[in-house]
């Protein structure tokens, strides 16, 4: 079998071409259907750091606005501070996923500007 992009002789059994990657099997028949099996996020684990960060700016916020000699004007900065941090970790966990169906796993990144990558399993020789 030869491949139809760069024309290079492929493996008896090949699915890709082991010189440019190109598809040299037949697609599989329409009549496959794909479908959806999770979508996963990460972690809260993973901003264990920044939500830290955004807890202890909160409590100086409130401590200082409780304070018998604090600032109310600081203390509601403070707040206001940690409730951003809060919504910043929220969009950066909303901002990657990763899609697992039946014949690919996808991969989703970025919030303005959005990156897609996607990696097809190939099932034919199972």
């Amino acid at each position: 079998m030869r491949c139809v992009q760069c024309g290079a002789e492929a493996a008896q059994g090949a699915a890709f071409c082991s010189r440019c990657g190109t598809r040299v099997q037949e697609p599989r028949p329409a009549a496959v259907r794909e479908y959806a099996l999770s979508r996963i996020l990460p972690s809260w684990w993973h901003f264990a750091r920044e939500i830290a960060i955004a807890i202890i700016t909160l409590g100086s916020g409130i401590a200082t606005m409780s304070a018998p000699k604090g600032s109310a004007r600081t203390g509601l900065f403070l707040i206001i501070a940690a409730a951003g941090v809060f919504g910043l970790i929220a969009l950066a966990r909303r901002a990657t996923s990763w899609s697992l169906t039946s014949d690919r796993l996808i991969e989703r990144s970025g919030f303005l500007a959005s990156r897609r990558r996607e990696m097809e399993f190939d099932c034919l020789g199972w």
